[in-house]
């Protein structure tokens, strides 16, 4: 079947006319490529994958020539791919189809097999996985596998062996001597004479001398029980919020606002705005390192609201939350409540505590506790119209301590209409791969987080060639929507950066975030024999009962003062020898 090809029907016959009118075979396959990058977006073809039509197992230039040779011939010719109707657009259609794909894949493999999968000595080695996508068997006589890319040939596959039409091969690539070739184990697995590197090495599956695929100039870094491979149907996992996030938050004087601050379309302007976590503690000091936005100490209650985007809800296939908290919780996504702690009342108030008082201790309260969201999908909302409301309650008026810190992470699945590399949890040796994460790399900061006293240009940079940078400098989660990076940005002021690889049919990576901190430059001379503390509200004024977004900075002026803590941030070499906290 053809679709969507009406729109360039005029433009087709003409290129069809000029071809049937060159004589020179190579003439014609170029208007014919011509042809094919156009009609590769606009021509959909179900059915079996095909379109090798000189039988070399990969769909590429050669097919193409071929295809124009027998261009308008009658039914029965080697490039007459569908219906049996003569070769014409129907089968043009289907070599753009599968444009580049071999018969043959190297489908997924494992270098780091710790005890998924034994060998038949008992053996957890490292294996391959190699899949049949033709509809006819293939022979492996005259086919190699390999590590090394000027050693195509390192490895043979026995003569007499064949894949079976949409069938997988299974080899262990247990590093066996030369001497013991072909090795086969008690439970009839081949054993390569090559291992496969944790660390990342090249990996192809050659015919004669020539690659058919390849994983190069090497695949990333493996991890154990994760397989690496290729497919089409991909899950990502992405933060939506999650520690130092921008967060607005009421400490309430009284119910009037009943249920509606859990509301999307709620208006908060007036509440403190800050960052993520929130609370207080005056003694210990177990949630130091976790509190960015402070209430005051004995608070009962307080409302926070955390503003999230979702590119396609229809695309979220797990949601959970992961909280850490003192002393207890009830959570709302868009005005519907979706999960809650033990020993929440059942309808809180505005000044409500956990019931009969309960106290979350401490060292299970610095723990993320999670809860699945998923039951609550539907509640999303395509774009920014999305609010995580959470109320948080202390346990009494005297508690020396009390904490929230969310995380709201998403599962995205994602169909693609080409193979791409991508890592699995979940492996499947013998089986289609499905559920991967595709491995998109992140991107590069030209500087660490810290403290700058003289304006700089940050340059972004990742080694995808195929990716798109963007990026935010308002503390805001990049989406597809956000500056795409194209020349070093200037850092003139304090400022948090934010930025995301997307690649194309596959989808985005992680976020980077990186926070920046400008101190005058008198403080660089400033002598004092007490430490020093330094608070940038970003423009903001500290009330006496309110609360606002800043960073700051902690500098030892002692001459053996140590490095920063490892919890911290990295501190600029602008500043040697500082140290800060953020």
């Amino acid at each position: 079947m053809i679709q969507n090809i009406r729109p360039k029907t005029c433009f087709l016959k003409i290129v069809i006319t000029i071809c049937n009118k060159i004589g020179n075979s190579m003439n014609r396959a170029f208007l014919f490529l011509v042809l094919f990058f156009l009609c590769v977006d606009s021509i959909c073809v179900t059915g079996q994958q095909q379109g090798d039509v000189d039988g070399d197992q990969i769909v590429d230039l050669h097919d193409i020539t071929a295809l124009a040779d027998q261009w308008l011939n009658g039914p029965g010719g080697t490039a007459d791919l569908a219906d049996n109707d003569g070769v014409n657009l129907s089968d043009y259609a289907i070599v753009a189809q599968n444009w580049l794909q071999g018969a043959l894949l190297l489908t997924e493999f494992m270098a780091e097999n710790k005890n998924y999968l034994a060998d038949g000595n008992g053996t957890f080695s490292d294996w391959i996985e190699i899949h049949n996508q033709s509809g006819f068997p293939i022979s492996l006589s005259g086919w190699y596998l390999t590590d090394d890319p000027n050693e195509l040939q390192k490895w043979a596959f026995p003569d007499h062996l064949i894949i079976a039409s949409n069938d997988y091969l299974l080899l262990f690539a247990s590093g066996q001597p030369d001497t013991s070739y072909p090795y086969r184990d008690s439970l009839g697995y081949y054993h390569t004479n090559f291992k496969l590197d944790t660390q990342g090495e090249y990996l192809a599956l050659v015919r004669g001398t020539r690659i058919m695929h390849e994983y190069g100039p090497k695949y990333p870094h493996q991890s154990k029980n994760i397989s690496y491979g290729i497919g089409t149907e991909s899950q990502t996992e992405t933060t939506w919020i999650a520690a130092e996030e921008m967060v607005r938050v009421l400490v309430p004087a009284d119910g009037a606002l009943g249920t509606s601050w859990t509301a999307w379309n709620c208006n908060d302007t007036d509440w403190y705005l800050g960052l993520s976590g929130i609370g207080y503690e005056t003694s210990p000091a177990d949630y130091q390192s976790l509190i960015l936005t402070t209430v005051p100490a004995g608070t009962l209650s307080f409302y926070s609201r955390f503003y999230f985007t979702v590119e396609d809800a229809a695309a979220v296939s797990a949601l959970t939350l992961r909280v850490k908290y003192d002393d207890g919780f009830v959570a709302y996504i868009n005005g519907v409540e979706v999960a809650r702690s033990a020993y929440a009342p059942a309808v809180p108030l505005w000044n409500s505590v956990t019931t009969g008082g309960y106290y979350h201790p401490d060292n299970e309260a610095v723990v993320f506790e999670e809860y699945d969201l998923t039951p609550f999908i539907h509640l999303l909302n395509t774009g920014s119209a999305n609010v995580l409301a959470i109320h948080t309650m202390n346990n009494d008026s005297s508690s020396t301590d009390l904490l929230l810190l969310p995380e709201l992470v998403a599962t995205l699945r994602s169909t693609t209409q080409q193979h791409i590399p991508m890592y699995f949890a979940e492996p499947t040796p013998g089986t289609k791969n499905q559920g991967g994460t595709p491995f998109i790399q992140s991107p590069d900061f030209s500087h660490p987080t810290g403290l700058f006293t003289e304006n700089f240009t940050l340059a972004l940079t990742t080694e995808s060639s195929t990716g798109t940078l963007r990026y935010t400098t308002n503390g805001a989660e990049p989406s597809e929507s956000s500056a795409v990076y194209s020349s070093p940005i200037p850092i003139i002021s304090s400022t948090t950066v934010k930025a995301v690889v997307y690649e194309p049919g596959i989808g985005r990576g992680a976020t980077v975030t990186r926070r920046y901190m400008k101190l005058d430059s008198d403080v660089q001379a400033f002598t004092s024999n007490l430490p020093i503390v330094v608070i940038d509200t970003l423009g903001s004024t500290i009330g006496t009962t309110s609360f606002c977004l800043s960073f700051s900075a902690f500098l030892d002026t002692a001459a053996d003062a140590p490095a920063a803590p490892e919890s911290g941030p990295v501190v600029s070499p602008l500043l040697p020898g500082a140290s800060a906290d953020s």
